[in-house]
């Protein structure tokens, strides 16, 4: 109790301390004394402020140890009246013990009273007496609570509590220690006061080399060394020459930048020695009004324009960082940080030291050297961090470094410079010149950071000086002035078109970075030299073996820009090699580039090729025009074509309107066009805050190629975080880019099988998030056959190479910065998503297989009579005649039409599969004879028709699923789709269905090329044959797809459609436009059938799709891993535009368990498009066909979802109005937090819910990240907060979905029913979770449903919800909607995270009564019941 006591006395202290000193602390250390602690080890503290962001990282039986315990003390003014001391170790008890965290080592003064006053402590609480601590306490803890109270009422005690300055070396120092290690009695345990004592007193567990490289680097920027590499007698070396050749080699980098800042240094100390000033110093002296720079420790400033972050975790490879303004500047990259007042992680190599340059500053340099007797001697240089206006200044003092009095008889030099943008000029004026050595030094380089517009040339004297790119950073080099430092210079310079890059060595010489000059088959050296390429023989699947020459390929800029308009400009580019002449004779034969197989016969003159000579495939563009045009701030477009002859264009409509950036803005993003020292031509897009650059060809412009049949280009991305690219199965979302594999882009029946196997859609799209947490996209508008191959490149940036066989490059960048900025800007151009109707966000039922009638109802009756809401019904083809669209098979489903009523009475609605395949064979079959009337059909070409003697016209034949052979509509063609929507009309009349299903769109034919179909009924064998000699069959590089053609499960590509406004295509050209071709008069058929949205579910996709429909991710497996895929497709096609989009639950193939099948509930109650699907013969998996308690786990997941249905409702409505996503990954929300950028596994429904399925088979635990970056988190379910964040371990049963409620949000609930047009008559309800501001905000939008643009037309009603500081606020902003009146009340409001108990609810100024609400103090809940609102009213309440 008299140790408690002390403690109680202490406590008060320290808060009287905090409230007269600290207040920005007070709520900090409240939550320290009772909240929880994250994983972690230890720590050595210095002060007040270590303690308190320090302690909350403490964690049951962890060592934490305290250094010098006296220089904790609070100031003595502050404990007049509760004289005590080590008060701040007393705190750290306190805390801990609450925390349970007992093992703990004060280390310091002999005399220490905290020491004592611990040690008994501990024997008050009946501690374990065992270990090596407390051996150490035993030993050297000799007093006790009578001596200390003794002390406590001691005379002249408050004299001792003043702290005494004294020289400060930096051996304050925290590192992580084994609290295992095993006690070593020494004679010095008692004086530990050093960081070698107490490494010694721990016999050195955590003295590693690693740690040791990061101790340095923090040592060498530090003001005084001397003692940096020492260490007491008789312990282990530790000098840098004592660690391997790589430890060596990154300490001698970090002296080397110490070295090269000596100027800057000693400049600082001559103006501290002059004026007064500091030269280290804390944030706070620059940032005084910035309350978080207060109490930041762990970096610092040299002087006001240099800091430094220094690792000090082990094994750590990044560094949080505070950036307090805008100013800041990345030292290795050139990066700018552009979110103040927030924490980034840097990436931090072991031979990194996070540095930062404050912009407007200009900071003196010198070239190192061995030590400053030589160093002294070497040139000077300038850094120049321009600012927002483009403008820098700094200065520089020198003198001998050695003589008294310098400064007072003025034997220094002193130089101001001054860098001005407006004046084009840098300026360097000498103050004081009277150091003569000053003379035989020069200045020599001028290193520039932050430039917007890149110089041509510096002159000066009559010399022109040219600026170089570091290699993948965003910083300027002028070098070779050699300038005496003892003259004044104006340096100006000019502006240019386009910029010299400086190709980084590793391009040039490390052979992962050679450009492929052979990607197709049958490479011989001979065939390589005939291009113009190297060979150098070796097989390796790392590298290429043929190869362009880095001073090859690519083409020249040949004119200036040409001004189109104020928002385009366009450049006229040639060919920088010429073609190799393959023969002797003046018309070289060029066949074996056409075919495979031919070998050319003359390869003595074949392999001679000059030294210009260059061609992969000898048709290359020989002259091409560059266009650019910018559209607002925020995109750019650069278009690409062949100057000379007209190529396929994509015929998508896009919305792009050429705009020029107004005088009152500024643009984010600018093009630039570069040249090498070959003048290659380079194509580089960059940021105009931070000169991020976010596209840019220049490393590799030798490997930009423009042939009929193969474009390619390679750019940089400067991030390894890149999502996007599809329709492919990725393993991550994130892509991989080590060992990466390259992925095909062409529209293929093809199932996911986890590989790098090209899927159903189109979607060249990607997004990056850089390293500062800014994203930005691209599009490569292009409908041909493509690839893509991401890999590592140097500076943590990474590598794409683009190819196509087709078409043109119309690239479009979206500068963001937020991820979800970037996909409503991409949305502007391609669409905003289509708004479902209500219904389709209920649950679907579906299958291939039902077979008949009676097996369909009864899996809709299992689902019924397991009272599991649904809301739709498919019929597959098994429910065709005859596998014929439009039909249905009166015997196996007799009675369907009268089902399908029934179903509409019960408020559910029915859904019809439709393939683009048409049987051409089958008797009286309208629906051919109908388009066969207006030749709607895919024709073969004129000049090459195989078919002709079969068909006598030239429709091009196939077969798919009906008994005949088919043909196919070429929906690009006007009477097609007149004939399609004129069939989907008629077809209703008959059979009542709700939206549409269009499957088979690639389009899909099988086994095209083979002997003959899988599914052919006939005993003698027929196929579709492509004829393989033509080059748009055969093209030398196919790209990565799947089969041995592009013909391959398709129509052959010679096959040709029509726009009915003269233009022909060549399905080679169109083919990944089918499905999206298909779609737009599927919709408008639907629309004519009444003024219903309706839905259409489309498995092929282009961009613009998800304007029109939504999309599943195919036909997938019942297999474990799918589930992952799932997430991944999900957040890819929110991405691409599709949110409305989802995976078949349970898998389509294969038997599914009941474990897999239950988990893939959970999660696909949480996929938007919300369907069971499985494939015929397999057993059945909807959800009431299961034993009765993963019936009910299926109901209880349903009715989540259900009552969640109004929140996605107005995340869609918000989407279809301003763009964006509706599922998003924890990356899209957080891109600032590192750990959320791979993270794939857990995902957001919006900003707020998180959702975390259990994808792991006979997983009952689920890791889940909940960011810690001002956040609160509540478990969804029970209202509990979150209070460890970061990395956590949740229980997650087989019935249970974690489900977790982010601070800030009010997400409109409706109470569940069977579907949703019962539900849609249930009471609403609202839940709240409150933010560390207690703050929260939602929103719902409510309409009839199911109306077409209800929102355009003012039918629908909009509220707002608005929760700030005890004042709640429902507000309908817009109520158009009547028929909500009688029909919905407002029911419960529920709040999650509310401190305080409340005393009075006043609700619209009259007080509620008690009896409709509660709080739950424990969990801090606030629920208010029954209140029956009219959410046609405003209402407001107040809780005090």
């Amino acid at each position: 109790m008299a140790a408690r006591k002390g403690m109680s006395h202490i406590l008060d202290g320290i808060m009287k301390y905090r409230r007269t000193l600290r207040p920005s602390l007070l709520e900090e250390f409240k939550k320290v004394a009772k909240g929880p602690s994250p994983e972690g080890l230890l720590l050595t503290c210095v002060d007040s402020r270590v303690v308190a962001s320090r302690i909350t990282q403490a964690v049951p039986g962890q060592l934490f140890i305290v250094r010098n315990p006296g220089n904790l003390v609070p100031h003595h003014n502050c404990f007049r009246n509760h004289v005590t001391v080590g008060g701040e170790c007393g705190a750290l008890e306190l805390a801990c013990s609450i925390n349970k965290v007992h093992v703990i080592v004060v280390i310091g003064h002999s005399d220490c009273k905290a020491m004592n006053l611990l040690y008994s402590i501990r024997n008050d609480l009946h501690l374990p007496s065992k270990g090596p601590l407390e051996d150490w306490l035993r030993v050297h803890g000799r007093g006790t609570v009578e001596q200390f109270k003794k002390l406590e009422t001691s005379t002249g005690f408050d004299r001792k509590l003043k702290f005494a300055g004294a020289q400060h070396y930096e051996d304050d120092f925290e590192a992580y220690i084994d609290p295992h290690n095993q006690f070593i009695p020494s004679d010095k345990f008692s004086q530990i006061n050093t960081l070698e004592q107490l490494k010694n007193f721990l016999s050195y567990p955590f003295l590693k080399e690693r740690l040791n490289r990061n101790e340095l680097e923090v040592h060498a920027l530090w003001t005084d060394i001397s003692k940096g590499e020492h260490n007491i007698w008789k312990t282990p070396d530790q000098d840098p020459a004592v660690w391997s050749s790589s430890a060596l080699s990154i300490m001698i980098k970090a002296l080397h930048i110490r070295y090269t800042l000596l100027p800057y240094y000693y400049t600082l100390f001559y103006k501290a020695h002059t004026t007064g000033s500091t030269v280290i110093r804390p944030l706070f002296h620059e940032y005084p009004k910035d309350r978080i720079a207060l109490d930041i420790y762990l970096q610092f400033l040299i002087g006001a324009n240099i800091m430094i972050a220094p690792v000090t975790d082990e094994d750590a490879r990044q560094v949080q960082v505070y950036i307090p303004s805008t100013e800041w500047y990345n030292y290795e990259t050139g990066d700018q940080y552009l979110y103040p007042k927030q924490f980034i992680n840097i990436s931090a190599p072991l031979d990194t030291i996070p540095i930062l340059l404050r912009s407007g500053s200009i900071i003196p340099t010198q070239e190192y050297a061995n030590n400053t007797k030589y160093s002294r001697e070497n040139p000077f240089g300038l850094i120049i961090i321009l600012n927002k206006t483009g403008d820098a200044e700094g200065d520089l003092f020198y003198d001998d470094g050695e003589s008294i009095d310098t400064i007072k008889t003025k034997s220094y030099y002193y130089a101001k410079f001054k860098w001005s943008s407006l004046d084009q000029q840098l300026t360097i004026n000498i103050i004081e010149n009277n150091y003569s050595h000053m003379s035989n030094l020069t200045l020599d380089k001028i290193t520039i950071y932050g430039l917007q517009n890149m110089p041509s040339t510096i002159n000066i004297n009559n010399k022109q000086f040219y600026p170089k790119t570091r290699s993948s950073t965003q910083i300027v080099d002028f070098t070779g002035f050699a300038l005496s430092m003892n003259k004044n210079y104006t340096l100006t310079w000019s502006n240019t078109e386009s910029i010299i890059i400086e190709i980084p060595k590793s391009v040039s010489t490390d052979p992962k970075h050679r450009v492929n000059c052979f990607p197709d088959p049958d490479l011989t050296s001979y065939a390589c030299f005939a291009r113009g390429c190297n060979y150098d023989g070796i097989t390796n699947v790392d590298h290429p073996s043929c190869y362009v020459p880095i001073e090859k390929g690519g083409y020249n800029i040949n004119s200036t820009a040409e001004q189109i308009s104020d928002a385009i400009i366009q450049y006229n580019l040639t060919r920088h090699s010429v073609k190799p002449n393959l023969a002797p004779s003046k018309q070289p034969s060029v066949r074996y580039r056409y075919y495979r197989r031919l070998r050319p016969s003359n390869v003595k003159e074949l392999v001679t090729t000059e030294a210009n000579e260059f061609s992969m495939y000898g048709h290359d563009s020989d002259h091409l025009n560059v266009q650019i045009s910018v559209s607002g701030t925020d995109m750019i477009r650069l278009t690409i074509r062949d100057t000379e002859k007209d190529r396929y264009e994509v015929p998508v409509p896009i919305k792009w309107r050429p705009t020029p950036v107004s005088s009152s803005d500024k643009a984010k993003i600018q093009f630039e066009m570069t040249e090498t020292s070959f003048e290659q031509a380079g194509f580089r897009v960059r940021r105009t805050d931070t000169q991020t650059i976010i596209f840019d060809t220049s490393y590799f412009a030798h490997g930009f190629v423009y042939d009929n049949q193969f474009i390619q280009f390679i750019t940089t991305i400067p991030s390894t975080n890149v999502y996007g690219f599809g329709e492919n199965t990725h393993l991550s979302f994130r892509h991989i880019l080590r060992n990466s594999s390259r992925y095909g882009i062409f529209a293929r029946d093809q199932p996911p099988l986890g590989q790098n196997e090209n899927l159903y859609g189109t979607h060249p799209f990607y997004m990056a998030i850089e390293r500062d947490g800014q994203a930005f996209g691209v599009l490569i508008l292009n409908s041909n056959a493509q690839d893509y191959k991401l890999d590592e490149f140097e500076n943590d940036q990474s590598l794409l190479t683009y190819r196509t066989i087709g078409g043109i490059l119309d690239i479009f960048f979206f500068a963001g910065p937020r991820p979800e900025d970037v996909i409503r800007q991409y949305q502007l151009v391609i669409g905003y998503p289509y708004m479902p109707p209500y219904w389709a966000l209920g649950f679907q039922l579906c299958r291939y297989g039902y077979d008949t009638l009676e097996n369909m109802k009864a899996a809709m009756k299992r689902t019924l009579d397991g009272k599991i809401p649904v809301d739709v019904l498919y019929g597959d083809i098994d429910y065709f005649r005859q596998q014929l669209d439009f039909t249905w098979d009166p015997l196996r489903f007799k009675g369907l039409p009268e089902y399908i009523d029934w179903l509409h009475q019960q408020g559910m609605k029915f859904i019809t599969i439709l393939d683009p395949a048409i049987d051409s064979e089958e008797p009286k079959y309208d629906v051919f004879t109908e388009g066969q009337k207006t030749d709607i059909w895919i024709k073969w070409p004129e000049r090459k028709n195989p078919q002709v003697n079969e068909t006598h016209n030239r429709n091009m034949l196939g077969y798919v699923w009906p008994y005949g052979k088919t043909v196919f509509p070429d929906y690009l063609y006007p009477p097609a789709k007149d004939w399609w929507k004129t069939q989907i009309i008629k077809y209703h009349k008959k059979i009542k269905f709700d939206g549409l299903w269009i499957d088979m769109n690639e389009p899909a034919n099988f086994d095209t090329n083979k002997l003959q179909p899988w599914n052919w009924p006939h005993a003698e064998p027929w196929n579709l044959h492509c004829p393989m000699e033509e080059a748009l069959e055969s093209p030398r590089y196919k790209t990565a797809i799947h089969g041995d053609y592009l013909s391959d499960k398709t129509l052959c590509m010679i096959a040709e459609q029509k726009d009915g406004q003269g233009k022909i295509y060549n399905h080679y050209d169109v083919h990944n436009l089918y499905g999206w071709s298909e779609t737009l008069p599927t919709l408008d058929a639907l629309r004519a059938l009444g003024k219903k949205r309706s839905i259409v579910i489309s498995r092929s996709t282009f961009p613009t799709s998800g304007a029109y429909s939504g999309h599943w991710l195919g036909d997938n497996t019942a297999a474990w891993p799918h589930l992952k895929y799932n997430i991944i497709g999900m957040l890819e096609f929110n991405l691409f535009g599709i949110p409305y989009v989802g995976a078949d639950i349970c898998g389509f193939f294969e038997n599914r368990t009941e474990q897999m099948c239950q988990r893939w509930m959970q999660l696909g109650a949480f996929n938007p498009f919300f369907r069971n699907h499985n494939a015929i013969r397999f057993i059945d998996q909807d959800p009431g066909s299961f034993s009765s308690n993963i019936v009910d786990s299926n109901r209880r997941v349903v009715e989540i979802r259900y009552t969640l249905i109004p929140y996605l409702y107005t995340l869609f409505h918000r989407v279809h109005i301003t763009g964006g996503t509706v599922v998003r990954s924890m990356a899209h929300e957080f891109p600032t937090d590192s750990i959320c950028l791979s993270i794939d596994e857990q995902f957001l429904w919006g900003s707020y819910l998180l959702i975390a399925p259990v994808i792991y088979e006979n997983h009952t635990t689920k890791d889940v990240y909940l960011p810690s970056s001002n956040e609160r988190w509540f478990n969804y379910y029970t209202g509990e907060e979150q209070l460890k964040l970061g990395y956590i371990n949740v229980s997650a049963d087989y019935d249970y979905l974690p489900l977790f409620l982010r601070g800030g949000a009010i997400l409109p609930r409706q109470q569940s029913a069977m579907n949703t047009v019962k539900s849609r008559l249930n009471p609403m309800n609202l839940i709240i979770a409150l933010d560390k501001q207690e703050k929260a905000q939602g929103n719902l939008f409510w309409d009839d449903g199911e109306t077409v643009n209800t929102y355009q037309t003012s039918k629908y009603n909009y509220f707002n919800f608005n929760y700030d500081k005890q004042r709640l606020i429902i507000e309908p902003w817009t109520y158009k909607y009547k028929k909500m009146d009688d029909r919905i009340k407002l029911d419960n409001i529920t709040i999650y995270g509310l401190k305080n108990q409340p005393k009075q609810i006043q609700w619209n100024e009259q007080e509620l009564s008690n009896i409709q609400w509660t709080f739950n103090s424990t969990l801090n809940i606030f629920q208010m019941k029954e209140l029956a609102l009219n959410l046609s009213q405003t209402h407001k309440f107040i809780i005090s």
